[in-house]
């Protein structure tokens, strides 16, 4: 039943909603900087630069913007661990343009660019009004669309794994206690009249574990292992998705 999800087996027509591209191109799309973005609280140029340490620290922030009148432009920005007595002007550090995207940059794109950065000033038209940190990435929507991956990838190592274990013949590699939980979460599911394998009932990590086990699945699939161009999958965290 599993496999029919992916590919009809009387046309070998490929389902659409089965990709990894689809199913980005679709979040992303909807997953933006400016979903997750908090609005940059600013401060005067001529402001008490201790005053302005005080408020971050009450309110919890690390940065402001800093601009040179109230309703101006964000002309810079200040941290609140470098900001000493004096005046506000004699902290500004410049915004570039390496810490700025668009508030329309998808989700992906974020989480890449932060895997580096700690934080991101976001562009709303020709003004920065917003910043992304990587405490935004816990926030509902992120959390939404790295589930819809890592579903998806779960859904793809099943396909994968299916065909090379004929007859559940998986069940010896795994513990026996793993594969007595799958039954015991099948028998669940059938109660509630759904048609599904064994397999379809496995934890991610049992299908990851049969996945790595084959170096026949691993080279059928789309995920290459980036140090090992040419051998067996022995650790998930080496795999690339293609």
């Amino acid at each position: 039943m599993g496999s029919q999800l992916w590919t009809s087996s009387i046309t070998g027509y490929r389902r659409k909603g089965t990709r990894f591209s689809e199913l980005r191109a679709v979040l992303a799309a909807g997953v933006v900087a400016r979903a997750i973005m908090e609005p940059l609280r600013s401060c005067a140029i001529d402001a008490d630069a201790l005053d302005i340490k005080q408020i971050l620290e009450k309110r919890g922030f690390d940065r402001a913007g800093v601009k040179i009148i109230n309703e101006g432009s964000v002309i810079g920005y200040v941290e609140r661990n470098r900001l000493l007595r004096g005046a506000v002007k004699d902290f500004v550090q410049p915004v570039s343009t390496e810490f700025l995207v668009s508030d329309a940059t998808p989700i992906n794109v974020l989480l890449s660019v932060l895997g580096r950065k700690e934080y991101l000033f976001v562009l709303v038209g020709a003004e920065i009004s917003g910043i992304v940190t990587r405490a935004d990435l816990n926030k509902p929507m992120v959390r939404v669309y790295l589930f819809g991956l890592i579903s998806l990838l779960e859904m793809h190592l099943r396909f994968w794994v299916r065909p090379t274990y004929a007859d559940e013949s998986w069940s010896k590699l795994l513990k026996k206690e793993r594969v007595e939980l799958a039954y015991v979460l099948q028998r669940q599911r059938m109660t509630r009249n759904e048609d599904i394998t064994l397999l379809d009932c496995l934890q991610f990590c049992d299908t990851r574990d049969l996945f790595t086990s084959s170096a026949d699945v691993c080279r059928s699939s789309v995920l290459k292992p980036r140090n090992k161009p040419n051998g067996f999958c022995d650790e998930p965290k080496s795999f690339a998705i293609g």
